[in-house]
């Protein structure tokens, strides 16, 4: 049959293929790895190739973006950089934002050691809000 079944060794669990089948006849199944792999019911495939013409693996040019520009953010405080996660882009976000007098929202630690999300309005609760969860 001619469907995404022969593409699984290149499948990357997209699931576009599962979601366009007119048919619903495709479903994702979890590999032992923990991967997602589609899993055709032959009986139901009408063969439309639907899932192929979805497939980013079979259409590498469809799916592909070309940036125009590209931004990025570094932190030059070594201080915030090594309490934050990621480089501390985000922590110097927050402080630009909390700067001018706004209101930053992230994920922090309570005091059971579980993590939820709070409001920051001062450099002080900025801190809370560093490091990865």
């Amino acid at each position: 049959m001619e469907n995404v079944a022969r593409i699984k060794e290149k499948c990357v669990g997209c699931k576009s293929c599962a979601q366009s089948c007119p048919k619903h006849c495709i479903s994702m199944v979890e590999s032992n790895e923990g991967f997602w792999y589609p899993s055709v019911d032959e009986k139901s495939c009408i063969e439309c190739k639907l899932c192929l013409k979805k497939c980013p693996v079979e259409n590498t040019e469809f799916h592909r973006n070309n940036p125009q520009k590209v931004w990025a953010w570094r932190n030059k405080n070594d201080t915030d950089i090594m309490r934050s996660a990621s480089g501390g882009a985000a922590d110097s976000a927050a402080k630009t934002v909390l700067q001018t007098g706004g209101v930053v929202y992230g994920a922090a630690y309570d005091e059971q050691l579980a993590v939820s999300h709070i409001e920051v309005t001062t450099d002080a609760e900025r801190e809370k809000l560093q490091s990865s969860k």
